[in-house]
């Protein structure tokens, strides 16, 4: 996917709301220097910022994976780590919403609807 197409995904992503703020930021790190490896995307983010700062992105490649928003594309060498590690990029898709457990309540009004129909 060319960096402009990514770009795009990203604009799309922004408008559309389905991300929080974090996992925003994070794929619009991807979208402008993608493929990119977590330890260049963290070394961007948090440049002058403190670790704690830095490890609140670690999770937001998970949920963006796990949502179908980004995708390794392989492995090369990282510029940060020096080490091989996975590369990042997005899929151009929009995200999928997990599925969300229903709350004690929501599951008590339904078997009680079940109970009187």
């Amino acid at each position: 996917m060319t960096r402009e197409t990514s770009i795009a995904v990203y604009r799309e992503l922004e408008a559309s709301g389905a991300l929080s703020r974090l996992r925003l930021v994070v794929a619009k790190d991807i979208a402008e220097n993608g493929p990119t490896t977590q330890a260049e995307t963290w070394s961007r983010l948090s440049a002058g910022k403190s670790q704690r700062y830095k490890d609140s992105y670690s999770p937001r490649f998970v949920d963006l994976q796990a949502m179908g928003v980004i995708e390794t594309v392989g492995e090369r060498p990282c510029a940060v780590s020096k080490k091989t590690c996975l590369a990042w990029d997005l899929t151009g898709k929009m995200p999928i919403r997990p599925e969300t457990r229903q709350t004690r309540v929501e599951l008590e009004r339904e078997a009680c609807n079940e109970r009187v129909g």
